[in-house]
């Protein structure tokens, strides 16, 4: 009996310690209204993040939205948007509570009548932004454009002094569009990727100027690549010095060796001849001149193989496979040892572009035979995770054989990429059980794996 009522007496204090706590007031309808103020050169995320935390200040609470201004001047409230190294100059925090932000992190610091945002980076301010809406207006963007907002309006929306650390669970957090129009302004679905936590990416280079000023408030990045092989040995783009066509009747020993005949690169079906120089020789060539047009600074380059399965049956290129590797049927090796060349090629002209290669179709397997260099990000790209059964399901074959492979790949100094295809997948449409996806990208974290991409809705990015 003892135990239960202290029992009652902590639940009680707990209970009654946020109510003791001082509250600022950021908007309502019987206060003045607060003031966001933003730094006197503003990088266009942080000027968006002013622009929404002002928009939703006022729309949860049916007041008029905060007034934005330049650093400076007083307020009954005052909201200060910066990064780390602003804050860091103005001596707001400690040197050693800034250091604790990770890439994309943020910190929400009340004293007195002023609340700092504090970004690691822009895009670290503009989720700090919407943290204040959803965690105090409690507004929840459940679905792209207005009819998805979900919130009640509220009288005033405050928060409590002291400091909140908020910091991604995975750096690479992200919903793939690729099926849909590419070159479409989806201002609702980028808008609501960052109001949820999740980085935009887009796959085309093709916007108009509208939509790109628009994506670059939202720090989006460019993922240029896939499917490439064959783009990189012949195309306007990359070797535009001849057709598939004439290459293959000058030099057919760049093609493919398949069931004993020289076999032309149509569509996406075959391989190129990865062991004979000739070919390399073309695709270094074609990746720089690829990646000179196409990668910004942040952008990521995917060298990916053409989508099937068969490689070049030549004798040099069989050399290239270990012993356990041809007894899997895996070309993995293969694989690394291209791309290994072709990433060198690229970071010898410029060293600063982030390049992909992914783990996929008959090449999921760790190689054995080349240890891919440690600064290519791998994609572990399982597109048959079965979502009956939970991800460390044991009994579930599918999802044994992708965590033993998960990891394998962990073990290795490469960022990874894991690419859940959840919505489409060989010709087939399924949903998958929403409570068995989610517990499985918080076991993603557990397992100490530290990215993700899907292309599933996530309603944001944390464990």
């Amino acid at each position: 009996m003892k135990k239960l009522f202290l029992l009652c007496v902590c639940l009680l204090t707990a209970s009654l310690l946020p109510l003791q706590a001082k509250e600022l007031v950021l908007a309502g309808k019987t206060v003045a209204p607060a003031t966001i103020f933003i730094p006197k050169e503003p990088s266009p995320v942080i000027c968006h993040a002013a622009e929404e935390l002002a928009l939703y200040l006022g729309k949860i609470t049916n007041t008029a939205p905060p007034a934005v201004s330049q650093e400076g001047g007083s307020s009954r409230c005052a909201v200060f948007l910066l990064t780390a190294d602003q804050a860091k100059k103005r001596n707001i925090l400690p040197e050693k509570k800034l250091a604790e932000l990770a890439d994309d992190g943020f910190l929400l610091h009340v004293s007195g009548n002023k609340l700092y945002v504090i970004g690691s980076n822009p895009l670290g301010v503009l989720y700090g932004a919407y943290e204040v809406v959803k965690r105090y207006g409690k507004i929840r963007f459940l679905s792209p454009g207005k009819d998805g907002e979900y919130y009640t309006e509220k009288a005033s929306i405050s928060i409590p002094e002291g400091t909140l650390l908020c910091n991604p669970a995975f750096p690479y957090r992200n919903v793939f569009l690729g099926r849909s129009n590419r070159n479409f302004f989806a201002k609702d679905t980028w808008d609501w990727e960052v109001r949820n936590n999740l980085r935009v990416r887009v796959n085309s280079s093709r916007f108009g100027k509208e939509a790109l000023d628009y994506l670059e408030k939202l720090d989006a990045f460019r993922c240029n690549g896939g499917h490439v092989f064959s783009h990189l040995l012949v195309s306007r783009e990359c070797n535009p010095d001849c057709t598939m066509e004439e290459l293959f009747e000058k030099h057919p020993d760049i093609f493919p060796l398949i069931n004993g005949k020289r076999t032309m690169l149509e569509g996406q079906k075959y391989q190129p001849c990865t062991s004979n120089p000739k070919t390399l020789q073309r695709m270094r060539q074609g990746v720089i001149r690829f990646a000179e047009k196409r990668a910004r600074k942040g952008d990521v380059l995917l060298l990916g193989n053409n989508d099937g399965t068969s490689w070049c049956q030549c004798e040099n290129c069989r050399k290239l496979d270990p012993p356990e590797e041809k007894a899997a049927g895996s070309v993995a090796t293969r694989y690394w040892l291209l791309v290994n060349d072709l990433a060198k090629a690229v970071w010898e002209k410029h060293p600063g572009i982030r390049i992909q290669g992914w783990a996929y179709q008959n090449f999921h397997q760790v190689p054995k035979g080349v240890l891919p260099d440690p600064r290519l990000e791998v994609l572990l790209a399982w597109n048959n995770l079965c979502f009956r059964h939970e991800f460390t399901d044991p009994n579930c074959p599918m999802n044994r054989s992708f965590a033993e492979k998960l990891r394998e790949w962990g073990k290795l100094k490469n960022p990874l990429v894991i690419w859940n295809e959840t919505t489409y997948a060989a010709a087939d449409n399924y949903l998958p059980v929403e409570k068995i996806f989610l517990k499985s990208v918080k076991e993603y974290g557990e397992l100490g794996e530290h990215n993700w991409d899907t292309t599933a809705w996530i309603t944001n990015g944390s464990k």
